[in-house]
């Protein structure tokens, strides 16, 4: 149906149109360009909100399953401390309870062996040996699993390892010695083992205090060396130790040294 204007039949639209300028026109069609873009800026942010929400959503879940994965390791590991302490405990009424001028009997000792050695394999699943991507020399034709330098929560099972080793040629004095060092390698590894877990940081502590772990730079191996000490002494140098760890800066440094020469 067409308005009437002036006794004359015209569309309105084409009316308003035949008195637009040059410039009106220009103006008309920017802000129709304006209200397009606009509604183009409108769809991309909803899109990019939806996008925003299904990646966050999808951390969230990444996020989930990282703690769950986190808390079921932990369990593990804790597990495995428990028997580990166990085991050494079992070592040390071994030599402590050593019947007068009799031996230790073997088939208890190496079983107790077997069960220490494969608490040793597991604990590298947790405690991974350092260093083990250098180049060093001796690392070379070792398995991935053994190169680099046992870490020192693995060595104090060692030592329960060796002393039960060598039982079969000990005295009641050496039994002694051995009860008394392998005591010693628990409460290291009990101390080890709080510097990794951080009992304060899992909400267990009184304290929230850094464990002495995060304050390291580098592994150092300072705590279980009076315990090879003790050892070494006992059944020879070396004897433990064929090639005592060192931290990870110094075997950098002979590394460089040895590339200039």
């Amino acid at each position: 149906m067409r308005a009437t204007f002036g006794g004359t039949n015209m569309p309105p639209i084409e009316n308003f149109l035949t008195e637009l300028s040059t410039g009106d026109f220009i103006t008309l069609g920017l802000f129709v360009v304006s209200v397009f873009f606009g509604f183009l800026s409108w769809i991309s942010r909803t899109a990019l909100a939806r996008v925003r929400r299904e990646r966050d959503a999808v951390e969230e879940m990444r996020k989930l399953e990282r703690n769950q994965m986190r808390s079921a390791v932990l369990a593990e590991l804790l597990a495995w401390a428990r028997r580990s302490n166990e085991a050494m405990s079992e070592a040390n009424v071994i030599f402590r309870n050593k019947p007068a001028g009799q031996p230790i009997d073997a088939k208890t000792a190496g079983d107790l062996m077997a069960r220490l050695s494969a608490l040793v394999d597991t604990g590298r699943l947790y405690f991974p040996n350092h260093s083990g991507d250098l180049d060093w020399p001796s690392f070379r034709n070792r398995p991935s699993a053994m190169k680099g330098f046992r870490d020192p929560i693995l060595d104090t099972l060692m030592i329960a390892h060796e002393e039960l080793r060598h039982s079969a040629n000990m005295d009641d004095t050496s039994a002694q010695d051995a009860a008394n060092n392998i005591f010693s390698a628990r409460r290291t590894f009990v101390s080890e083992l709080q510097d990794w877990v951080d009992p304060n940081s899992l909400g267990l502590g009184r304290f929230a205090v850094q464990a002495p772990r995060g304050q390291k730079k580098e592994q150092d191996w300072s705590d279980i060396a009076p315990l090879v000490q003790s050892f070494e002494q006992r059944h020879g140098p070396a004897s433990f130790w064929a090639e005592p760890p060192v931290t990870r800066s110094v075997l950098e440094e002979q590394l460089r040294a040895g590339s200039k020469t």
